[in-house]
This record gives C-alpha cells, structure tokens and sequence, in this order.
C-alpha cells in the first residue's frame, strides 16, 4: 500500500463526521474541498518516519 493510499484509506473513515462538523459550523463546501487538499498535501510533505509511525498506530488502533 502506497502513502497515499495509507491516508486516503485513514481519511475515508473519518471523512463522513469532518464533513458534517465543517458544513455545521462554516456551510462552505468549496471551504471543505480546499480543507481536504490541504490535508492531503500536508500528509504527502511528512517525513517516511513520521508515515511509517502514522501506520504503526493505526495498526495498533486496529487491536
């Protein structure tokens, strides 16, 4: 599984509640959509240590 992989299979179990708590509080979807980008891009910037410790608790998460 690729990083990107890796986070867009992280995000799509967390996508449905940033959605509705965003949309709750600034009813911008355009806003969202940059939002995700930017997370998206973030995650790509970070070091191959700091993926390799976001699946190392995710794994753990998955217990």
């Amino acid at each position: 599984m690729t990083s990107q992989d890796n986070f867009a299979s992280r995000f799509a179990k967390h996508k449905d509640e940033l959605e509705w708590l965003f949309m709750e509080l600034y009813h911008n979807r355009e806003g969202l959509e940059v939002l995700e980008r930017e997370m998206s891009e973030a995650y790509n910037a970070r070091s191959a240590e700091l993926k390799a410790l976001d699946k190392a608790r995710s794994a753990d998460l998955c217990r």
